[in-house]
């Protein structure tokens, strides 16, 4: 952590660097702080407008297209610290959209997990990275040429399923109803039927973070030669 400060601060300038941390550390506590205080509201407003149907597509509709706005502002990003920001945009709106359907712990678990510390880590390794502005260069790609197709087949499927729906031909759920917002059904299911893939997840994430303390010790290690 101290080169990560040392990297953009001279000499002169180390003796702020015990208040630059202060400022960073009670800006963390303030943006919880926030995080929690709008979670509250939203399970509030959500809370009284289960029944009105009116205000829930209202809801729907702004969490949705800021989502978009937030994909498409991650896919158009040259600057890798604008598109993580984008990307977090797009997990508060999907925590959002699980409000509108009164999932308020998965909408927790979205913004503690993937909006708090999955984005922090994303964070700190493209500061540790010193990743810059990706050059725009010209090129042909066969990576581009099919990422188009399947962009085009998605929006084809999309265009598909919002015509049935308007058209009342879409199908209900299947299955049984599952009460995914409380915490004791996600642990019976996650527990029981998903254990396998569940313990796969946290090996996928311990390997995630060996990776990070690799690189960050080879960064100490190339600045102390």
């Amino acid at each position: 952590m101290d080169s990560l400060y040392s990297r953009h601060y001279t000499p002169a300038s180390s003796q702020y660097l015990p208040i630059i941390r202060w400022v960073h550390s009670r800006a963390i506590e303030f943006g919880l702080k926030l995080s929690i205080y709008v979670l509250n509201l939203a399970v509030c407003i959500t809370a009284k407008t289960r029944n009105n149907l009116e205000l829930q597509a209202i809801l729907f509709w702004t969490f949705s297209v800021l989502g978009i706005a937030g994909g498409i502002g991650l896919l158009l990003n040259r600057n890798p610290v604008h598109a993580a920001l984008s990307l977090i945009l797009n997990f508060f709106s999907i925590a959002g959209l699980y409000l509108t359907l009164q999932a308020e712990f998965l909408a927790v678990i979205q913004i503690l997990v993937y909006a708090g510390a999955i984005m922090v880590l994303f964070l700190f390794v493209i500061m540790l990275l010193n990743m810059s502005e990706e050059p725009r260069a010209p090129r042909f790609s066969f990576s581009k040429i099919a990422a188009y197709i399947l962009g085009i087949a998605f929006v084809g499927e999309m265009l598909v399923v919002f015509n049935r729906t308007f058209q009342g031909e879409a199908p209900g759920f299947l299955g049984e109803k599952f009460d995914y917002a409380t915490v004791e059904s996600i642990g019976q299911v996650m527990m029981t039927k998903y254990l396998f893939p569940f313990e796969m997840i946290s090996v996928v994430l311990i390997a995630a973070l060996i990776g990070a303390i690799v690189i960050a010790k080879k960064f100490n290690y190339e600045n102390k030669n």
